[in-house]
């Protein structure tokens, strides 16, 4: 139980006894963790000021969304900081509640009121009184629904002091010299007079992770308690609700009657140029490296290369989890930066270099798959290969994957209901624009195909290819004649299979013109070794006149010698009667 200086009412102590003291903004778990870094996220911190200071009356809610990683709570930490120490905006904060999965008391609902009711005493501290009358007058009011908390203890004590900011009818001393003082500082303009309406004056509560909550049913419990709250007249509170996109959330927000009260921000690369807010990241790390590291000294004086920094931000994707986790690797004082950095750049990183973020990754699966979690793991997975291991640019939906992977309608939204924080899922009916379905961040690609690092969600690039191709053959036995078969088979089994509506023959047939087969198909007859004959059912002989193509001639000698690894994703294939 957590202990408070100073003297307190009998309603006030079992109020404390209840506030999850480290869930709060300016606790020691939260000031620890990282803020913005100066040169960083100025664009949305003004949007969520902005929002603040001149629209929270129209919009009560604002939702900030993004992916994993994504650096919501470090801008929500921001917020908070800004508003509570810089002077203009003194005044605009009530409280905040930072949800932890893995942290008791910040990981459900039980303790949300109460901490937001002993902040307000904290920010608002004419509403004190009116809490602590509640509290006396029902010491068990947290036995009772989180309605009837959030009415008692919130919504009843600030609708109150915003009555008593009037003139009372009923002869009140106190409450008397309260609007003389408050009329007062008005007339001389004082910058506390804010503080004398504190009342009527709108105050901002945050709530961070919601997502990490416990399950939907107390994610939408809570988005249903502030929607209550906001509704009621002369109530000055508005909410920054800060979450990834998880399907529950993003559906009542998608409500009309949340929609018509709510912004939204989404944290996206392109319009907030978070590749530019990483890069000023690094380069502010790998300066103080130079000062700060025992071999900054004898660090070369190009160091890092333009290139370096830059193949970074690539594989960040605006995921500054990504960049925070590489900087404190590169920067360990117990090997040089060179080194590290070279580590970061190559191909495999080692085991440990990402243990953040591969435990938030497997985090993520482990609690997405539910009771099933064989059968949905396997599937999921079949998934990310298609998406992951296709090199072609087409905007796949869920459509498209359903029908290649032979799924029933409807079945990767099911699947991928609680993986919103790390893949893109549109929503049923989304206009074709937005309905596209892609991983947000390379990062999970690079995880996903790293045995040591993924462990059991770990795709075997091979025996995915195979199973891709086993899906080409699936599609091409059922359809086209046996010549537009082959060409669509090569086509898509070393492109890492597209997926294009209708399988058109035309357009594929263009997509084998990569590859003069007239000139090159005695390169694949070499490949003729094994006794197979469902592998020589692949030799290009057996269909001389597909080189006649005119446009296959062209672009081939550069194209062909990509075509050569999908035997051994076939060979794999067969072998082990997949």
């Amino acid at each position: 139980m957590p202990t408070f200086v100073g003297t307190a009412s009998e309603g006030l102590k079992v109020l404390y006894g209840r506030v999850a003291t480290d869930a709060m903004h300016d606790s020691k778990d939260e000031y620890d963790r990282p803020k913005c870094h100066p040169a960083t996220c100025k664009a949305i911190i003004d949007e969520i000021i902005d929002w603040v200071e001149n629209d929270n009356l129209n919009y009560p809610f604002l939702w900030m969304n993004g992916p994993v990683g994504s650096g919501k709570s470090t801008i929500a930490r921001t917020i908070a900081k800004i508003l509570t120490s810089t002077e203009p905006h003194e005044g605009s904060f009530a409280a905040s509640f930072f949800f932890r999965k893995t942290v008791p008391g910040r990981n459900n609902p039980t303790r949300l009121v109460a901490t937001i009711a002993y902040q307000l005493t904290r920010h608002v501290p004419k509403v004190k009184k009116h809490i602590a009358v509640a509290l006396e007058k029902e010491p068990f009011v947290f036995d009772q629904s989180y309605e009837d908390q959030m009415a008692k203890l919130v919504m009843g004590p600030l609708i109150r002091l915003a009555d008593r900011s009037r003139i009372p009818l009923l002869p009140d001393f106190e409450a008397l010299l309260d609007l003389i003082a408050e009329l007062f500082m008005q007339l001389i303009n004082h910058p506390s007079a804010q503080d004398y309406s504190a009342g009527k004056r709108r105050r901002l509560v945050i709530i961070d992770g919601l997502d990490e909550c416990g399950g939907l049913d107390s994610q939408v419990k809570i988005l249903k308690l502030l929607f209550m709250a906001v509704q009621k007249a002369k109530f000055p509170l508005f909410f920054l609700i800060v979450s990834r996109p998880e399907h529950g959330i993003r559906t009542f927000f998608n409500e009309d009657r949340v929609n018509l009260l709510s912004r939204r921000l989404i944290l996206d690369n392109e319009q907030y140029k978070l590749d530019d807010d990483i890069r000023s990241f690094l380069l502010s790390e790998f300066k103080n490296i130079r000062i700060e590291h025992p071999s900054g000294p004898s660090l070369p004086q190009i160091w890092p290369l333009e290139s370096d920094v830059q193949q970074l931000v690539q594989k960040a994707s605006g995921q500054f989890i990504y960049a925070d986790t590489v900087m404190k690797f590169i920067k360990s004082h117990k090997t040089r930066p060179t080194t590290q950095l070279e580590l970061i750049l190559g191909m495999t990183p080692p085991d440990k270099s990402f243990t953040v973020l591969d435990d938030l990754y497997i985090r993520i699966f482990e609690s997405a798959f539910g009771a099933d979690f064989v059968d949905n793991a396997k599937r999921a997975l079949e998934v990310f290969s298609f998406l992951i291991l296709r090199e072609t640019g087409n905007i796949l939906t869920i459509e498209d994957v359903e029908k290649f992977l032979g799924y029933e309608d409807g079945d990767v939204q099911i699947l991928f209901n609680d993986l919103h924080s790390v893949v893109n899922v549109p929503l049923a009916g989304s206009d074709f624009s937005e309905s596209a379905i892609h991983i947000y961040h390379t990062s999970l690609r690079d995880f996903l195909l790293d045995k040591n690092r993924a462990k059991g969600f770990f795709i075997d690039a091979i025996k995915s290819h195979a199973l891709l191709a086993k899906q080409c053959i699936r599609h091409l036995s059922n359809s086209f004649d046996s010549e537009s078969k082959l060409l669509l088979f090569l086509v898509f089994a070393k492109a890492q299979v597209t997926c294009e509506a209708g399988f058109d023959t035309d357009n594929n047939i263009l997509k084998i013109s990569y590859f003069d087969l007239q000139h090159h198909h005695s390169v694949l007859f070499a490949s003729r070794q094994s006794a197979n004959s469902d592998l020589h059912a692949f030799d290009l002989g057996a269909y001389p006149n597909l080189a006649h193509h005119k446009d296959s001639v062209d672009l081939a000698s550069h194209r062909f010698c990509l075509l050569l690894p999908f035997r051994d994703h076939i060979r794999y294939e067969i072998e082990n009667n997949q």
